[in-house]
């Protein structure tokens, strides 16, 4: 698609500039070729793992126990895959 656009100044210096859009690149494949590209959940985090939950066990400020520890992370569920 082009668009003709007239320019002109104080000068009467007049001229017309055609715009023309470039088609759009399609989108690389995902995935490698001649596979069949599968989608999987998994579980990043737990309800007791947030901040309201951590904050209530550790007091306000929890940072030392972030730093000693990985409470934030309940190493049995994360990772596990989800339906």
């Amino acid at each position: 698609m082009s668009r003709k656009i007239y320019v002109s100044n104080e000068a009467n210096l007049d001229a017309s500039v055609i715009i023309e859009s470039l088609p759009p690149v399609p989108a690389p494949p995902m995935g490698i070729p001649g596979e069949q590209v599968s989608f999987k959940r998994y579980l990043s985090s737990t309800d007791k793992c947030l901040n309201e939950p951590l904050a209530t066990t550790h007091g306000d400020d929890y940072a030392e126990a972030l730093i000693n520890g990985d409470p934030e992370v309940d190493m049995e569920l994360v990772g596990k895959k989800l339906q």
